[in-house]
């Protein structure tokens, strides 16, 4: 009965363990989402201040479509840490 008794409640202390690593990870990886979002956002307005400050039309428009590149670019490049992250392991 002790025997059993030791096992349980050391399952137990892994379980909470595990729990306690599993939120902290996921605690991380938002705070690193919410980071990489915010300096997407600020690369973006760098795009809106250099069209803002460009003196002729042909100017903003390729200021726009570099922009329009690069946010393409983005998005077909964000999902990879995701995809090659599990390969890692």
């Amino acid at each position: 009965m002790r025997g059993s008794l030791r096992e349980a409640l050391v399952g137990l202390n892994y379980l909470a363990l595990r729990r306690e690593y599993l939120t902290t990870m996921m605690t991380l990886l938002l705070n690193r989402e919410r980071h990489m979002a915010q300096q997407t956002q600020n690369i973006w307005q760098r795009f809106d201040n250099l069209a803002a400050l460009a003196e002729t039309p042909d100017v903003k428009l390729i200021i726009a479509a570099i922009r329009l590149h690069a946010e393409l670019t983005n998005l077909r490049l964000a999902p990879l840490p995701h995809i090659i992250g599990p390969a890692r392991r």
